[in-house]
C-alpha cells in the first residue's frame, strides 16, 4: 500500500464544515474532512 501525505495551507475559513472526496484509478477513494 503506498501512503502519500499533501499539505495545502489555507489563508482563508470557512463558515461551515466542508467535505471533499476524490476517485483515483477505481481501487481507492479518499474523504477529506475540514
Amino acid at each position: 500500500m503506498e501512503r502519500i501525505e499533501l499539505s495545502y495551507p489555507a489563508s482563508e475559513t470557512l463558515p461551515n464544515k466542508a467535505l471533499s472526496g476524490v476517485v483515483g484509478s477505481g481501487d481507492m477513494e479518499v474523504l477529506f474532512g475540514a
